[in-house]
């Protein structure tokens, strides 16, 4: 079994109101791409505010699902 530590390969300081989720779907395909890139093949584990759950940012993660 391998293991390995927690990574941050994606944080961005968005300009606007706090509660906007605006260019969070790019943020997560530049992010996955970036942990594929990688080699990573485990399970990844995404964390972000709520302005980010929202219907671009779920709909993006369950499409690079894979």
């Amino acid at each position: 079994m391998s293991s390995c530590v927690p990574v941050i390969v994606a944080t961005r300081l968005r300009k606007g109101p706090a509660c906007s989720g605006k260019g969070a779907a790019s943020l997560l395909r530049k992010a996955l791409a970036t942990v594929r890139a990688m080699g990573v093949t485990a399970q990844i584990i995404v964390r972000a505010d709520s302005a980010h759950f929202a219907g671009p940012w779920t709909a993006t993660g369950h499409r690079l699902r894979s």
